[in-house]
């Protein structure tokens, strides 16, 4: 009996072919590093490390092409994940998000969205926008909570606490 089922299995079983995430770099910030309301940045703020785009401003259809075309001749995907991973993907006013996050449409071989952002950067009008994708894509959001302790949040300098990230948990 296999108790065990990878999301590489998922993946292929869902979709009937060799998926990959690709992520993507919107040019969103982050509260901390807002110059108005932010603390400086928190320990997490490594965005060179999360996205070959990271620090560049190119075009997302660019970043999807260049993407998908290496994705496919070094691990033979065919379809992907659109990974909003870099900086706060839900940093925006939400019409600003729709402009990045329609940008799946215009490539049926994108068959996910799937957003990272904060617990304190989501609100019933971003998360609604977030689910409207759903009914084409299958949808994820992942939350950096990075711990369960408001002290140690403090010290990191996440700018939000654990109950904030249950709450967001459970609204989404």
């Amino acid at each position: 009996m296999n108790y065990y089922n990878s999301f590489n299995t998922y993946l292929r079983e869902r979709f009937h072919a060799k998926v990959r995430r690709i992520s993507l770099n919107a040019g969103f910030s982050c509260p901390n590093k807002n110059e108005e309301t932010g603390q400086g940045r928190c320990v997490f703020c490594n965005e060179l490390g999360f996205s070959p785009f990271a620090g560049e401003s190119i075009p997302l259809k660019d970043q999807i092409e260049r993407s998908m075309q290496y994705a496919k001749k070094t691990k033979g995907a065919e379809k992907f994940i659109a990974y909003f991973q870099n900086a706060t993907n839900t940093y925006a006013e939400p019409a600003r998000l729709k402009s990045a996050y329609d940008v799946i449409y215009d490539y049926p071989e994108i068959v996910a969205l799937s957003v990272s952002t904060r617990p304190d950067c989501v609100d019933d009008e971003k998360l609604d926008l977030i689910a409207s994708y759903a009914k084409d894509h299958e949808v994820w959001v992942e939350y950096g909570v990075q711990s369960v302790h408001d002290r140690t949040l403090e010290t990191i300098n996440r700018g939000h606490t654990f109950e904030q990230a249950i709450e967001a948990i459970q609204k989404t």
